[in-house]
């Protein structure tokens, strides 16, 4: 399935929750309801997949971002249900994206009007990509740095 079936998919998904249950309700309700339709609809995704943040090659110890979804393990879904998005939302799905290294990503706000909004990843070229598990892990010139 390319991309633009896949978020076809996740915004009629997203229609369905939004037609049945209004505007109004908390992001968790609409979580749990979008995880019923992504099952109804056999996508495979995760749900609060945590990412590590890493500074100049190192992992910062106790520290992690938690993605809302991950779909087919290429696009990063963030929701919310909030009268009017802002620029907040818009940065942190591109930070998000930037950090998990995905390809696509999806705002989708569950406000008085749905709103599936796509966001492009970022190239694998760029310097951007997560090191690997092998990178940080057995490796004697990494220092690991204690959360505060």
């Amino acid at each position: 399935m390319d991309q633009k079936q896949l978020l076809s998919r996740i915004s009629d998904a997203a229609a369905k929750v939004h037609g049945e249950l209004g505007p109004g309700l908390l992001e968790p309700i609409y979580r749990s309801c979008m995880l019923v339709e992504l099952e109804n609809r056999s996508i495979n995704y995760r749900a609060g997949v945590p990412v590590p943040i890493f500074y100049q090659g190192r992992r910062i110890e106790g520290r992690e971002i938690l993605i809302d979804l991950l779909i087919e393990d290429v696009m990063v879904v963030e929701l919310s249900a909030v009268e009017r998005l802002q620029d907040f939302h818009r940065r942190k799905i591109f930070t998000n994206l930037k950090l998990a290294s995905k390809p696509l990503g999806a705002l989708i706000n569950f406000g008085e009007r749905l709103s599936v909004t796509a966001f492009p990843g970022f190239p694998e070229h760029h310097v951007w990509a997560l090191p690997t598990r092998s990178d940080i892990v057995g490796s004697e010139s990494k220092q690991r740095i204690p959360a505060s």
